[in-house]
């Protein structure tokens, strides 16, 4: 259930299947919703489309039945401009046809800049991607780890270009801006149509599919607060928002009871209590619910340090002490005496 929407059931009237796996939205002439209602997530990617070209935001859920369409394929059928891929963050339900695009759109946070500086692995980039305004060619292939994928093991990034955080994207008579919205993932982003007063924000803000994510790697409270302010300072009550999962669509207000209930966390004003998530079933989690708005985080520490190098070596050496403290233990315990004849 994905508030109120059950798997496969569409989430608007407005909303139409194209085939067995995709349904479509028009949100105006130029912007669409694709989105994947039979995936387990309920996922949705958005088509803008300008004059010159037309920018997609995620590459599918990684869940399309075999022999299907790709995602390329079905936004080929919705816009004939050359369409450029930006993926909003490296996990494995938004990565899911990028092998189908000449690489994707990251923001160019430096850790991601070094890693495509070292690759040695490259490929042959289209040669548009150095004609578009705003952005950086690179043509360098990465390495997204299993914990950047949400654990669906790793997966090549090819990295057609970098936009600096904040940079205009212009799509030909519609500039767009693409901000990092770390907080989610620490290479979130959204993108943002000024012009338009739309806010296209990825998995850093949804209204929702069973909870707030702020419990895998690279989820941070506090700097998900810091992102959810600048996010909220560059759009306003007048913006049309939209999420990657379930219902697409939520308003401001929403928004801001998001940053409010997250400040509340962080300050000690409420108390979560450990709840599961079907995302990681047997694995307790804290949950801070109010009313509909559920926040799902790591027990006891922040995710960025449940999922550090040192809190895995302190987790390294607590189970190597226990288990020369319950080996000395045993080997202390009186031996029963074998009877000899």
């Amino acid at each position: 259930m994905f508030v109120g929407l059950d798997i496969g059931e569409l989430w608007s009237d407005r909303a139409s299947y194209v085939d067995d796996w995709y349904a479509v939205e028009e949100i105006d002439s130029q912007t669409f919703i694709i989105g994947e209602p039979k995936s387990s997530q309920y996922n949705s990617s958005f088509l803008l489309e300008g004059e010159d070209y037309a920018l997609l935001m995620d590459a599918g859920s990684s869940e399309r039945p075999s022999g299907s369409k790709s995602m390329a394929e079905i936004a080929g059928t919705l816009t004939d401009k050359p369409i450029l891929l930006i993926i909003s963050h490296m996990h494995f339900d938004h990565i899911g046809d990028l092998s189908e695009f000449n690489g994707a759109i990251l923001v160019a946070q430096p850790f991601i800049v070094q890693r495509a500086a070292e690759s040695d692995r490259t490929f042959a980039l289209d040669p548009i991607w150095s004609e578009v305004q705003g952005l950086e060619p690179s043509g360098k292939i990465i390495t997204a780890s299993s914990a950047e994928t949400a654990f669906h093991g790793t997966r090549d990034i090819r990295v057609a270009a970098f936009i600096q955080p904040g940079g205009i994207l212009n799509l030909g008579d519609r500039p767009v801006t693409v901000i990092t919205t770390v907080g989610h993932t620490y290479d979130s982003l959204s993108v943002i149509d000024h012009a338009r007063n739309y806010a296209f924000s990825g998995d850093f803000m949804y209204q929702h599919f069973g909870g707030v994510v702020a419990f895998l790697p690279g989820a941070e409270l506090k700097v998900y607060i810091e992102s959810i302010d600048a996010f909220l300072s560059k759009t306003g009550p007048a913006y049309r928002f939209f999420g990657s999962h379930g219902q697409q669509e939520y308003d401001y207000q929403w928004a801001i009871g998001m940053h409010t209930e997250m400040v509340k966390i962080r300050d000690g004003l409420v108390e979560p209590r450990i709840a599961g998530n079907f995302m990681s079933p047997g694995v307790p989690l804290q949950l801070h619910q109010k009313g509909p708005l559920l926040i799902y985080m790591t027990p006891f520490f922040d995710s960025a340090f449940i999922f550090s190098r040192y809190f895995v070596w302190m987790a390294a050496m607590a189970y190597a002490l226990f288990s020369i403290v319950l080996f000395v233990l045993l080997g202390m315990l009186p031996r029963k005496k074998v009877p000899t004849n």
